[in-house]
């Protein structure tokens, strides 16, 4: 028994050890691609090519799919290939390993590409801060959470995943009212299972996934789809992984940020709004004010018993026509379609003038 204990307390060492060393795999990875892809000058026949580096941009794992690389290719109308072979545009994002840091920061020293830096994490957290002025203002462009940073233009990472690339990069103002208005009609699905909660980890802040659905647990059963807590297999079963359409059947979602700092603010909110889920949501105390109605969210206090949001959540999943009531109340503020309209226009300016610099 004594030695089973040992074990576990050794196991968060093991876990440090094999994250270091899947890093240092992703280093050498990347430099193997640049060796091959410039070698045997892959894709030289394209009119761009995007070179991808960091978390969100593993070069060996990008496809045509990719928002940058629909984005490009829906704003230019040109062959857009991947490869390190004279890129047109290195895109890259921060990776949790000072080496790949290193080597980013010697890209931009050394490349003559110019580099858009991206960022979907909160840099201001622990994890990443080493990123925290986007690499000092050296990339060409970079996009991030921040609301006037001084290195960085804010492009929050929920663009991505209510709007595909091609959409961002032809859109007019009335397409997004538009596909705001089919969000807004999610709210009025027929819905009779209680909360979902889907996390592959507890994040990092005071508040946890575990902790709100453990007190949701008291009202009904959460059905828990990812790998924290986990006690159901449909959203793998029947429905392919796809997160939206198994939310669909669900009232409300579950739906903390890892970490709390002012303007970063993820999909979870937006994806529990496209499935017409009610978000119960911790995180930034002002998320998206311009864009969102706070009214449409539950927000799990970092303090206090949560009584009075308990309450609510009972009477709205109990009572159908509070509920009814509750959701007449419009997802998207007057003009948010304006607000999200100059994100595209912003995103396709900088990526005009990063290609033209490359020329």
């Amino acid at each position: 028994m004594k030695y089973i204990k040992e074990i576990f307390k050794k196991i968060p060492i093991l876990l440090k050890i094999i994250l270091f060393s899947l890093r240092v795999v992703v280093f050498f990875q990347t430099i193997l691609d640049i060796v091959i892809d410039k070698s045997k000058r892959h894709c030289k026949d394209a009119d761009i090519r995007l070179s991808y580096i960091g978390h969100h941009t593993n070069h060996g794992s990008v496809s045509d799919q990719d928002f940058f690389f629909t984005f490009i290719k829906g704003l230019t109308g040109e062959k857009v290939a991947i490869s390190w072979y004279k890129p047109s545009l290195i895109i890259s994002s921060p990776y949790g390993n000072y080496l790949v840091y290193m080597l980013l920061i010697a890209l931009l020293r050394f490349s003559k590409a110019p580099m858009l830096f991206f960022s979907g994490e909160n840099l201001h957290s622990d994890y990443y801060l080493t990123y925290k002025n986007y690499l000092n203002g050296l990339p060409d462009q970079a996009l991030g959470f921040d609301y006037n940073s001084p290195y960085a233009d804010r492009f929050p990472l929920w663009l991505l995943y209510i709007f595909s690339g091609d959409f961002i990069a032809k859109a007019s103002q009335k397409d997004i009212k538009i596909r705001l208005k089919k969000i807004e009609a999610s709210s009025f699905l027929d819905k009779e299972k209680f909360a979902a909660m889907i996390a592959r980890h507890d994040g990092v802040g005071p508040v946890s996934r575990s902790e709100i659905t453990m007190s949701l647990n008291k009202i009904y059963p959460v059905s828990c789809a990812g790998r924290l807590m986990h006690n159901d297999n449909l959203l793998i079963e029947d429905f392919e992984d796809n997160k939206i359409e198994y939310l669909k059947d669900f009232v409300f979602n579950i739906c903390p940020e890892n970490s709390s700092t002012s303007g970063y603010v993820t999909e979870k909110l937006f994806e529990s709004f496209e499935a017409g889920c009610i978000p119960i949501y911790w995180g930034d105390s002002n998320p998206e004010s311009d864009i969102i109605n706070h009214k449409r969210i539950i927000f799990w206090q970092e303090e206090g018993d949560n009584k009075e949001n308990l309450q609510i959540v009972k009477k709205l999943y109990k009572d159908k026509n509070y509920r009814k009531e509750f959701l007449k109340e419009s997802i998207f503020i007057e003009g948010a379609d304006k607000i999200i309209y100059n994100y595209f226009l912003i995103l396709r300016h900088k990526i005009t003038k990063l290609l033209e610099s490359s020329v």
